[in-house]
């Protein structure tokens, strides 16, 4: 099942929107464009916006470099 979601830095905002099949979970590290690692601080189950055609998570994060 695909999930969609959408990466939230807690400095600088939205990260990225991607479909996933697979949720971090909070304290898990992940990373983006190739060299930049996040640790994920929160999940947020969105159930909401039935608009959307798939499972909805917001997923926040922090710079790993500054932990």
């Amino acid at each position: 099942m695909k999930v969609q979601a959408h990466y939230i830095n807690k400095k600088t905002g939205m990260l990225a929107r991607r479909a996933i099949t697979h949720v971090p979970r909070v304290g898990d590290e992940i990373r983006f464009h190739g060299e930049k690692y996040f640790k994920v601080t929160l999940v947020v189950w969105v159930m909401d916006e039935d608009e959307c055609p798939y499972e909805r998570v917001n997923i926040g994060v922090v710079d790993a470099a500054t932990l």
